[in-house]
């Protein structure tokens, strides 16, 4: 018996059916997907831990840059304060010490008098904290120990009801001691100023931590773990 070769059209249809692929049933795909699901839920928890940490140690340099923000700034406010207090002493000792002194009731005494008053309302408003003491409790605390206890009258200023002689020098006194507590202030706020914004130890710290997030492919933008820039 004679074998006939095969066709041409044949031989393409085998070669056809030999390299077709294996069909992809429901089953397998969804098992693919399974598995890849599972790879990536694996990843997130990594991931978000990563973002907590950064969000941790920047949150931790934000408040060590509002404390060291706030004791340079209290160095500041404490220097204003000392040259009005300077200004507010001129004002009082121009009423006593002029010869003749200025008498109650006089413009000359008044103008010096609500001088005093106007410089006294300055000082005052150097008490109110700046925004960036909000962001850390020691901030706050900074601010609120640069004035404590200071007490500084406000003095009668009216032409038919202007400060005693008396009066004027007890203030006087008073600005003294204040001007003091103001310098020694000044001297310990300095002192506590770091020379850099950060301390070493937390740049190093936050490096790390970042450096260890890109070479996992992402940074956290937020605390809350959404939202990364991946790395390319």
């Amino acid at each position: 018996m004679t074998i006939q070769p095969p066709s041409n059209d044949q031989a393409v249809l085998a070669m056809g059916n030999s390299i077709r692929p294996t069909p992809t049933t429901p089953d397998s795909q969804t098992e693919a997907g399974t598995r890849t699901s599972t790879a990536m839920q694996r990843q997130q928890p990594a991931v978000e831990a990563t973002s907590v940490t950064i969000a941790a140690q920047t949150g931790r340099i934000q408040a060590e840059q509002s404390v060291n923000s706030t004791a340079a700034r209290g160095v500041r406010a404490l220097d204003q304060a000392s040259k009005q207090i300077d200004a507010m002493k001129q004002s009082l000792n121009a009423i006593i010490k002029n010869y003749p002194p200025f008498l109650q009731g006089s413009e000359e005494r008044i103008k010096l008098l609500m001088s005093f008053n106007e410089i006294r309302k300055q000082i005052e408003a150097l008490t109110y904290p700046p925004e960036i003491t909000a962001q850390s409790l020691q901030a706050q605390k900074i601010w609120s120990d640069l004035f404590s206890g200071m007490q500084i009258p406000a003095l009668a200023d009216q032409p038919t009801n202007d400060a005693t002689d008396a009066q004027i020098i007890s203030t006087i006194n008073t600005l003294d001691a204040a001007q003091k507590t103001v310098s020694d202030r000044r001297q310990t706020l300095a002192a506590s100023l770091p020379q850099l914004p950060i301390s070493p130890s937390a740049a190093i710290s936050l490096s790390s931590t970042v450096g260890a997030a890109l070479q996992q492919g992402a940074v956290p933008l937020t605390s809350g773990g959404g939202g990364y820039l991946k790395s390319v």
